[in-house]
């Protein structure tokens, strides 16, 4: 029997044959693109945009005054039950401890103090961030066990976002301002003297000494965090409130409706509606 050639893997054969010398010929090209392509993918990535974002605002930070002003970038401290905290700026000064938050969002950012998620708007493509407001807390509390046995310290709070973003954010104590406005914000804040420049420095010893840097805890802290979001995003879809456990119901509020814990007003979880 004779078999005859398949007409179609024929031609697929030829234009092989004829597009690999011109592959073989500009490899480096492709090559290129390659790489212009991975390099896309981790700028844009949210772990370098963090990082990115974070390197700005210890840049701005480096203005204040060295001998009044004790900066900490990037704090890994251990938090309640094995877990850990990770902190992006740390401010010590006379004044108390500044506790800066940072997030690398561009677009609208909206929500509350109470919120207990805020929503980015991207050419009104949405998607909800925890309240970095109840974050910084965390990171607080952490703190405050950290350096147990001093004498009662004041804490400042502040989120800070980058000059791309809008801020439609409702908050009375808590400033959220730009990267631009820490430095200034931190500088004008008006407290009384509590602690001596002898504290300060002793503080931040006691900080860098339990800080934690190496690379596997840190890995660890990253997949701790995300286990933790894919954990609570499960929960909502399941329609049950990530803090409480209650069920979420359907609300409306001033800027229409949202999901809400039955718990109300024990637990406040809210949960935007898309």
């Amino acid at each position: 029997m004779i078999m005859t050639a398949n007409p179609a893997f024929e031609i697929l054969k030829e234009t092989i044959k004829s597009i690999l010398p011109v592959f073989f010929r500009f490899w480096w090209l492709w090559l290129l693109v390659l790489i212009v392509f991975a390099a896309r993918l981790i700028i844009n990535s949210p772990r370098f945009k963090g990082r990115a974002g974070e390197k700005s605002v210890a840049k701005s930070l480096s203005v204040l005054p060295e001998n009044e002003y004790k900066l900490i970038n990037d704090l890994l401290l251990p938090a309640e039950e094995s877990f850990t905290s990770q902190i992006d700026h740390v401010v010590l000064s006379c004044k108390g401890i500044f506790v800066i938050e940072t997030k690398n969002y561009s677009g609208i950012i909206s929500g509350s103090e109470k919120s207990s998620e805020w929503t980015q708007n991207i050419y009104g493509n949405k998607h909800s961030f925890k309240n970095p407001v109840f974050q910084n807390y965390g990171h607080i509390k952490a703190l405050e066990k950290a350096l147990s046995g001093f004498s009662p310290l004041k804490f400042y709070s502040v989120i800070a976002f980058p000059e791309k973003a809008k801020l439609n954010v409702k908050a009375e104590k808590t400033p959220v301002i730009y990267y631009s406005e820490i430095a200034a914000t931190i500088l004008r804040t008006e407290a009384e003297i509590s602690l001596s420049p002898e504290t300060v420095d002793s503080i931040r010893e006691r900080l860098i000494s339990l800080s934690i840097d190496d690379r596997e805890s840190r890995k660890a802290h990253n997949a701790e965090a995300n286990s933790k979001k894919t954990e609570a995003e499960k929960k909502v879809s399941e329609g049950i409130c990530p803090v409480c456990g209650g069920k979420l119901l359907i609300r409306n509020g001033k800027n229409g409706q949202f999901y809400g814990c039955s718990s109300y007003p024990k637990c406040r979880y809210t949960h935007s509606i898309y």
